[in-house]
Order: structure tokens, then C-alpha cells, then sequence
């Protein structure tokens, strides 16, 4: 399956903050039938390295996620030119009560990687939605 990333956006919720993927098909008038694979995995630090390069990148936070998307890019590889379907920072700093920082982490040879990096380690589940596809990260926060 090949998806495009098209969108990544941070909010804040009474308990929780958001992180949303958001993915389209790969060419215009294709249909994308499902969610590509991922996974989502707590990191003790909010030290990475980018995919490909192997250069470290340290984010904001005490603790982070690595979100890992396969078989999805930013670009779009499949059409005649590269074409850019993400078009939005590759660095959020939405300074949400936990989520601090938003970090693509490596977007090499159709894996797609982001780490999130966390005011402090926090429980997290993970949604996938449709129509269009998204996969949606909430992360509690501390009760006030």
C-alpha cells in the first residue's frame, strides 16, 4: 500500500493532547484503501536518528513516541515528477501541555518516521480513522 502524508496537526483536548496524521492516494484520482501499517512506541528519551542519514535529533521533552508509518511518504514517487503532498513544518513546537515537539524523523525509501517528544512520559492510545485516513495519537495530560 502506498499512502501519502498530506497533513500533520497538534490540538490540545480536556485530558489529552492530539497529534493527527493525516494520509491521502498516492496519485490524484487513485483511492487509498486502508490505513498503511505503523506503529507506536514510548522511548525512555527524546534522542533519534534520522532514517538515512544516521545524524542524531533531539527533541523537546523528557520522553518521547517514535511513530513509524511503512509503505508512506511525504512525496509522491509514483508520478512522472516528484511531487510534494506534505507540504507543512517538518518542526511542530506546539507547546502543548505534554506534546512539546513534533519531529519528522526520516521519510527514506517509502518508511515514514516522527518523533514526539513529551513534557514527561505519558500514556497514550492510538486511533485510525477514515474519510479521509488518519491515524490519531492522544496523549493524556496531567488532571488540573
Amino acid at each position: 500500500m502506498k499512502a501519502q502524508l498530506t497533513d500533520v496537526r497538534t490540538g490540545h483536548h480536556p485530558g489529552y493532547d492530539q497529534l493527527t496524521l493525516e494520509f491521502a492516494a498516492p496519485t490524484a484520482g487513485a483511492t487509498l484503501r486502508g490505513m498503511p501499517a505503523y506503529s507506536v512506541t514510548s522511548r525512555p528519551s527524546t534522542h533519534f536518528v534520522h532514517d538515512g542519514s544516521g545524524l542524531p535529533l533531539t527533541v523537546e521533552g523528557s520522553a518521547g513516541l517514535l511513530l513509524i508509518a511503512q509503505g508512506s511518504s511525504g512525496w509522491d514517487t509514483l508520478t512522472p515528477t516528484l511531487v510534494q503532498t506534505y507540504k507543512g513544518s517538518l518542526d511542530l513546537r506546539p507547546g502543548l501541555p505534554v506534546i512539546r515537539e513534533v519531529a519528522e524523523v526520516g521519510d527514506y525509501e517509502r518508511v515514514l518516521s516522527w518523533g514526539v517528544g513529551m513534557a514527561s512520559p505519558a500514556c497514550f492510545h492510538v486511533i485510525t480513522l477514515t474519510n479521509p485516513i488518519r491515524l490519531v495519537i492522544e496523549v493524556e495530560t496531567p488532571s488540573s
